[in-house]
């Protein structure tokens, strides 16, 4: 399954029920300067308790800290809000200033990983959100090319 961000946008709401259903972590962004977006997440709950697994991990991301003298929702807002979902977790990012982007993956990945059980089939673990293949076999390094002269 591949990721999806639809942007809140409304005439995505028929095919996104497919993609929470089997996804094995969720993502769930607001922008800390725009209080419609905060609002926004009850929305998006309902929707994931509707359509995903209940051992879906959640995350909860308050983006946009690089724009932190706009902001408008606190961060004890948004940890008040996944505290009320049992195992959401929360943080704040900034994609802009890729600040705690690519932690907020590895870690989702990781609690994924976690729940997985031990003697996963190939074909479950291919079917799965991440399939953990083995490293290729990499060619001994090739000498420098020779530099040809006039």
């Amino acid at each position: 399954m591949w990721p999806m961000d639809t942007a809140g946008q409304e005439r995505f709401n028929s095919i996104t029920s497919a993609y929470y259903r089997g996804a094995k972590g969720i993502v769930i962004v607001y922008d800390i300067t725009k209080h419609e977006t905060f609002e926004d997440l009850a929305k998006w709950m309902k929707m994931i308790d509707k359509y995903a697994s209940e051992d879906a991990e959640l995350l909860l991301v308050g983006n946009k800290l690089d724009c932190e003298s706009e902001r408008v929702i606190s961060k004890q807002q948004g940890e008040r809000f996944a505290s009320r979902i049992s195992g959401m977790r929360f943080c704040e990012s900034s994609a802009k200033d890729n600040f705690n982007v690519d932690e907020i993956f590895l870690k989702l990945v990781e609690d994924v990983v976690s729940k997985m059980p031990l003697e996963m089939s190939n074909k479950e673990l291919s079917n799965s959100v991440l399939s953990l293949q083995p490293e290729p076999d990499v060619p001994p390094e090739l000498p420098p090319p020779r530099m040809r002269c006039c």
